[in-house]
């Protein structure tokens, strides 16, 4: 059965720093294998704790009210997608299905989480120089300011991920998660859909301004995937009364194809023929910009048998080099 993560209640024991201080500056570390520096009002520095505050962003995640209408009472607040976080006796705990997607990391807004030398998720519990409360803190409240972007994407670390997601006892519904809310959280709000709506055949659908994202979600690429597309499309645009150029398919993948599949064929014949713009994105990529915190700009991966590399529109959005080997894919 599916663990249900706790919510949490503000009457349940919280902390705060000593002394009435607040939190202003948060230092991470470049690799994220260590723990934030923590900057208080007084200038007083210290390795930033877990405050078990009221808003548990490590945990939640608001859905967009404004994204798509038949969707949105069916949406999931939680962040993790294998609900892997939870907070027993007042202390926020890390479960052994964590898949190491880091959403948690980069949404807690005191750097309290970290990778460990591992990259496995950790998270710093020390009461040293924190005080017990009878309500648990609004960290939104607080004006943080924060370093600049790190780079911790590596080879290991996303291969980690991917072999998470293999792993997981429901693999299609984790990746979905994670690329919901790593779209999300990238300012492409997006819903999964309903299994069995013939009107929403696709994973997921996001808008931006005036344009729908139909997205499909694969942890391998195949020539299904773009022709579920075009019946995405058509269907979507039928229905609900959509102009196709206002559509965009969006096909986001684990890993990406050899160079030489018919896919990318498949993709460029589809955008020549039927003039619809289909996009395809890493997983990977996602990641990337996320714990970057890094823009994502959609229209920066078209791909097709001309460029079938995400590694041009990766590094536009980080502005340098990716630490990733070229043959990656």
């Amino acid at each position: 059965m599916a663990k249900i993560f706790k919510r949490v209640d503000a009457n349940e024991l919280g902390f705060t720093y000593k002394n009435d201080l607040v939190p202003t500056f948060v230092n991470l570390d470049p690799r994220l294998i260590q723990k934030s520096k923590l900057t208080l009002s007084e200038g007083q520095q210290m390795e930033s704790p877990c405050l078990v505050c009221s808003e548990a962003f490590c945990m939640n995640s608001a859905v967009d009210q404004d994204v798509f209408e038949p969707l949105k009472i069916s949406q999931s607040e939680a962040l993790c997608p294998v609900d892997a976080l939870e907070i027993n006796e007042a202390k926020l705990n890390i479960g052994k299905d964590c898949i190491s997607c880091g959403l948690c990391i980069v949404s807690c807004p005191l750097g309290a989480l970290s990778f460990d030398e591992n990259y496995n998720v950790c998270v710093s519990n020390s009461r040293e120089e924190l005080i017990e409360t009878d309500k648990r803190v609004e960290t939104s409240k607080y004006s943080i300011e924060y370093s600049t972007a790190f780079s911790v994407e590596n080879e290991t670390l996303l291969r980690k991920v991917v072999s998470g997601i293999n792993n997981s006892n429901s693999r299609t519904s984790v990746v979905n998660s994670l690329v919901a809310k790593s779209l999300s959280k990238k300012n492409v709000p997006t819903y999964l859909t309903r299994q069995g709506d013939v009107n929403l055949r696709m994973d997921a659908i996001s808008k931006v301004e005036e344009t729908f994202y139909l997205i499909e979600i694969e942890v391998l690429a195949n020539l299904d995937s773009p022709r579920d597309i075009l019946d995405d499309v058509a269907v979507f645009c039928s229905r609900y009364k959509v102009e196709k150029s206002k559509v965009v398919g969006v096909i986001v993948l684990a890993e990406l194809p050899n160079k030489r599949t018919e896919y990318w064929e498949l993709i460029s014949d589809i955008q020549k023929v039927i003039g619809l713009k289909i996009v395809t994105i890493p997983i990977s990529a996602l990641l990337v910009l996320l714990w970057n915190r890094a823009y994502l700009k959609i229209d920066d991966y078209c791909l097709d048998h001309s460029n079938t590399s995400a590694r041009g529109a990766i590094e536009a959005a980080l502005g340098r080099k990716i630490n990733l080997p070229d043959n990656c894919n």
